[in-house]
């Protein structure tokens, strides 16, 4: 079958082959002990000069690319502390119960104690999600050299219009003061610059506790998508839209990736980095629309809304540069329900501001170069499908579900390829639908 161009899936017949062989090389080998799918996440990467803008039509469908493929490979040649460390079918087999067969909530066993999800927790559901339940079960994954330079390249943006300042903590209530204080400097740097970084935010989506860190806020101007409404307008009617004023501009939200190829990935690879940011979104709504339930936030992290932050804490906070006048001194506002009350009536200013357009940026891990940015708008039903269908798995609803044929590519890098039952199940399905349609 010839490839489509215009599609991102690619040759189904080639993946088709590429799973018989995989398949077919693990029954030589073991005829009851198949393996599994999934390699670690981004890669890093900076980019050349001449900046990749493109708008994601974001769709449903199986299959992915000759570009993702691609990528996992170089993820995959990345991530040697994992080739170099395969688990063994023995060790794997004594894991299946646990991960297939007695199932019980991921949450419960391994965030609760955490009081909640971070949102990039969602993430690994997207790859492969038996291979993230074998992990939680196996302890936190090394850190490979790609995830070193992609937090180096992360500070080195963050550096470009703010400065670090350590901080240390006492108390739980100064660690959550922490967050708001520094969602007040956003405040500030929002309106004085226009951009922010690296953003804490938190709050409750399905009923399940979230925090995250938005890697940027940008007052923008509305980016207009080359749609078929405005397919018939000619190219200079774009470029002579009149320039907005400042108080008409939105605030967009972006994230960074760092990627081992140059290359911009596939429509299906960047789905879950869609996902993050739609979910980054409405968390970041609900604080600006003061949605977030604050008595319900302080008994879920059980916390005292009243109590008086560390002497510490106040001191290192009144040693910091002034960030407005307009911002009371912190003796004001020396407890978590008084500061919430500072930030929640500063943040009312952005209501009816943020934009629906969600940025990703690529640079290459090599030299931190830009590769190209994707622009897609936020889709309120899409990010709510992800909610629940994530959580499905971490609440444990349902059983973990590993990847479908077409991405069975993902398990030549993954650690936990020999003795994964998933696949020894899908390769059993296959042999069967294959003999069954002779």
């Amino acid at each position: 079958m010839d490839k489509d161009p215009e599609s991102d899936y690619g040759d189904i017949d080639e993946f088709e082959r590429d799973y018989e062989a995989l398949v077919t090389g693990l029954i030589q080998a073991d005829a009851v002990t198949p393996t599994i799918f999934g390699d670690e996440g981004e890669g890093g990467g900076t980019g050349t000069l001449d900046i990749v803008r493109t708008v994601v039509q974001v769709g449903d469908g199986e299959g992915v690319d000759e570009a993702e493929r691609d990528a996992v490979s170089a993820r995959g040649r990345e991530s040697e502390t994992y080739a170099n460390n395969k688990r063994s079918a023995a060790e794997i087999e004594a894991l299946n119960s646990a991960v297939l067969d007695t199932f019980v909530s991921p949450y419960d066993r391994f965030r609760a104690r955490k009081k909640g999800l971070s949102v990039t927790d969602l993430s690994g559901t997207e790859w492969c999600e038996v291979q993230l339940a074998y992990r939680l079960e196996t302890g936190k994954r090394p850190r490979t050299e790609a995830m070193k330079i992609g937090e180096e390249i992360h500070k080195m943006v963050e550096e470009e219009i703010q400065k670090s300042v350590e901080f240390e903590i006492d108390t739980e209530v100064d660690k959550w003061g922490l967050k708001l204080l520094n969602l007040l400097r956003v405040v500030v740097q929002l309106e004085c610059e226009g951009i922010a970084r690296e953003v804490a935010v938190f709050g409750f989506q399905k009923d399940t506790f979230f925090s995250g860190i938005i890697d940027e806020l940008q007052f923008k101007e509305p980016f207009v998508a080359y749609t078929l409404e405005n397919r018939q307008q000619s190219i200079s009617s774009f470029l002579e839209l009149p320039e907005m004023p400042r108080n008409d501009k939105i605030i967009t939200i972006s994230d960074l990736k760092t990627r081992v190829s140059s290359r911009m990935p596939s429509e299906s690879q960047s789905k879950s980095y869609r996902h993050q940011l739609g979910v980054y979104r409405r968390l970041f709504v609900d604080l600006v629309e003061g949605s977030l339930d604050f008595e319900r936030f302080l008994q879920h992290q059980d916390l005292d809304g009243d109590e008086v932050f560390s002497d510490l804490f106040i001191a290192q906070a009144i040693s910091l540069d002034p960030i407005d006048s307009n911002v009371e001194p912190i003796l004001e506002h020396n407890t978590l329900r008084t500061l919430y009350a500072l930030l929640s009536s500063k943040l009312q200013k952005f209501k009816g501001r943020i934009g629906t357009e969600l940025t990703i940026s690529y640079r290459r891990q090599s030299d931190a170069g830009l590769i190209g940015e994707q622009v897609f708008e936020y889709d309120e039903a899409d990010v709510e499908a992800h909610l629940t269908t994530a959580l499905g798995f971490w609440k444990g609803t349902r059983k973990p579900r590993g990847v479908n044929v077409y991405e069975a590519f993902k398990c030549r890098h993954c650690e936990f390829e020999e003795g994964c039952e998933w696949r020894k199940t899908k390769a059993e399905e296959w042999k069967i639908s294959k003999y069954s349609n002779r």
